[in-house]
């Protein structure tokens, strides 16, 4: 067997789905209210309804624990660049998501980024749309003004730049702000062992 094979089982293994048992009853009693011909019609309807709702519990519920081993398992991420209009240091984009990605992956969790028309003037709005594999998801928002100038004040950029400079610091922010991650100037042992340190939002 591959080690990629191997590595894309174990994440398979690692995933938070929905416990089972609840929906394989409701299922049988389906089954069975369908053969049998004496079973009202709207019966069937309420138990398929019930059905529906119990899948839906439990995809939220898988969803949630989901979240919750990701917070506890993600470190602290390392600062690794720095700002020198502003004198201080952060952690970029691909750093985040180097050590972030995999964790959210292995427990079933897919992020899609887009934008949607922010209500606030001269703002761009970022969206996350974070999917697990047992069928729920949850959608984040954060509205980012445009980044036009430096901190002078005078234009420095034109607004397709604008835009991409927006657009990677809403998902670098939006990112840790699902996930409750933290970054860290400190790279004390444990962050050198993992490629970084992190924490969560």
């Amino acid at each position: 067997m591959t080690e990629k094979k191997m590595k894309t089982e174990e994440m398979h293994e690692n995933a938070v789905v929905s416990p089972q048992g609840e929906g394989s009853n409701i299922i049988g009693l389906i089954e069975r209210a369908a053969r049998d011909p004496n079973v009202d019609a709207n019966k069937l309807i309420q138990l398929m309804d019930l059905k529906e709702s119990s899948d839906k519990k439990n995809a939220e519920s898988s969803f949630n624990r989901a979240m919750a081993n990701v917070q506890e398992k993600m470190p602290r991420i390392l600062k690794n660049k720095s700002n020198s209009q502003t004198s201080s240091k952060y952690s970029n984009l691909e750093s985040i998501n180097k050590i972030a990605q995999p964790i959210i992956a292995e427990n079933g969790l897919s992020l899609s980024f887009g934008t949607e028309d922010s209500p606030l003037n001269e703002h761009y709005r970022m969206t996350c749309h974070v999917s697990h594999i047992a069928g729920h998801s949850r959608d984040y928002r954060a509205d980012l003004p445009i980044d036009l100038t430096g901190l002078k004040g005078s234009q420095n950029k034109t607004r397709i730049h604008a835009f991409g400079s927006s657009m990677s610091y809403g998902r670098r922010y939006l990112l840790m702000m699902i996930f409750n991650i933290s970054t860290t100037d400190d790279d004390d042992g444990q962050a050198a062992g993992r490629g970084a340190t992190i924490n969560e939002n």
